[in-house]
């Protein structure tokens, strides 16, 4: 019995184990978890106003103020083919009865054309807030260099491949992860603080097996003289077959920040390739996953991650996102945080993909503000605009819903004026509200569209 308690003790050890295999294997699930949702919040559709909807209650309204017309000849021409609904619903027979009934619809109709127009432009102001909202997605997750919403996604290659618009500093990893400075400006820069950084030879990846630091395997001496001369011994900026010339005990320069290898690949892919990789990579890890939730949730869990891990915590590093795995008791032990400069410390004492990443994160102190106690981190605030600019959407198609009641109630107002005879002048339409046409006031069954055609 207690051979098999302590096998089972074993068994979920290594599951735990296996499960957290990588120091920022938390955050990484987080962060396709919120790119899996920026993709849903991409695909709302815009608002398409049924205009046409509309148009067939001031049609109907239509109907009533020719059956009201003065003018005989006119009237009479079509009487034959309406003979059936004015035997049932004839129109007022007095003149002046007729009249007034005429003029008021005739009003009626001019109102139910404004509400029409009024819905129309508050339809452009959704799309244009839809608009709005998709492009600060965008500029969240690629940088403001993006000023357009792209029909196809093959149009984001030009802007991703500028690394100026998405990293807080293109060259140096130290200064775009929030070392003395704010970071945060797009969601690539922070997901490649946190999962790619720079590493050095033998850096474990911290976030997944496939996403590889670039300095990962490069034997790259420190020899600062070949760099400033240009790197003659380089090819394309990088070294030889990722390895410094011997001869000329050359650096390897130019080849770090922005860059990532995949797999058991030594080639360093471009930041397009990167992060269509890293794509794949998240689909794959959340196909099993059914956690989905809305953005302001996971931008909330996100915060909650910062400054989260036992040893983060002894160490004070209150601010810092990433490398959560670490427990109190490995604080100085086995890992030590200082900066987030993309690497990790020579000689550390783990192994495996928890060796030598410690330095992989993003540093949020420079974007605490301590007078509300919140973060400025700016690709959270474009996500969270996001759900702002929605709202103010789905408010003015309320307005639309509204302005589509009211052309209901103006139909209804017709109809009072049409069957309304010399003996009740002294109702008052004014009086009438949405609350009667909900109350059940019975339309006739003039509305069926097959009497509507003959003055249309």
């Amino acid at each position: 019995m207690m051979l098999s308690k302590f096998l089972l003790v074993a068994l979920l050890f290594c599951i735990g184990t296996l499960g957290s295999d990588h120091p920022s294997a938390a955050e990484f699930n987080l962060f396709c978890r919120i790119l899996k949702e920026t993709d849903e919040m991409l695909l709302v559709p815009d608002y398409i106003y049924d205009e046409d909807k509309d148009k067939e209650v001031v049609k109907e309204m239509q109907f009533l103020y020719n059956a009201t017309t003065d003018n005989m000849k006119n009237f009479g021409n079509t009487m034959w083919k309406m003979k059936d609904f004015l035997k049932e619903h004839p129109p007022p027979t007095q003149p002046r009865n007729r009249q007034d009934s005429h003029n008021q619809i005739g009003q009626l109709i001019q109102d139910g054309e404004k509400k029409i127009i009024e819905s129309w432009g508050l339809a452009k102001k959704v799309n244009e807030k839809i608009y709005e909202a998709k492009l600060l997605v965008l500029q969240g997750i690629y940088g403001e260099n993006v000023t357009v919403v792209p029909k196809e996604d093959g149009n984001l290659t030009d802007i991703i491949s500028k690394n100026g618009s998405i990293f807080n500093d293109e060259t140096n990893v130290t200064a775009s992860c929030g070392n003395g400075k704010k970071t945060g400006k797009t969601l690539i820069n922070d997901f490649f603080c946190v999962c790619v950084g720079t590493g050095i030879h033998e850096s474990g990846s911290p976030c997944h097996g496939n996403l590889i630091p670039p300095n990962k395997d490069r034997d790259c001496c420190k020899n600062k003289k070949c760099c400033n001369d240009g790197c003659k011994c380089c090819k394309n900026g990088c070294c030889a077959n990722n390895k410094c010339c011997g001869t000329n005990n050359c650096c390897c320069c130019g080849c770090n920040w922005t860059q990532m290898k995949y797999g058991t690949s030594s080639s360093l892919l471009a930041l397009t390739e990167s992060f269509e990789k890293i794509k794949a990579v998240c689909q794959d890890l959340l196909d099993d996953e059914d956690d989905t939730k809305k953005i302001i949730v996971l931008l909330k869990e996100y915060l909650g991650m910062i400054g989260k891990g036992g040893a983060k915590q002894k160490q004070n590093k209150t601010y810092m996102f990433g490398q959560s795995a670490w427990g109190a008791e490995d604080s100085h032990e086995k890992v030590n945080f200082s900066d987030c400069t993309g690497g990790g410390n020579n000689g550390d004492k783990a192994n495996g993909n928890w060796k030598n990443n410690n330095h992989m994160c993003v540093d949020y102190k420079n974007n605490f503000k301590n007078e509300s106690n919140t973060y400025d981190i700016p690709w959270h605030n474009k996500f969270k605009n996001y759900t702002i600019l929605l709202n103010d959407a789905k408010q003015i198609e309320d307005k639309i819903l509204k302005n589509r009641a009211a052309l209901h109630l103006l139909k209804t107002k017709a109809w009072a004026a049409y069957t309304r005879e010399k003996d009740d002048e002294t109702s008052n339409l004014d009086d009438m509200n949405i609350s009667n046409l909900l109350d059940g006031t019975q339309l006739p069954p003039f509305f069926f569209l097959s009497h509507l055609s003959i003055f249309l």
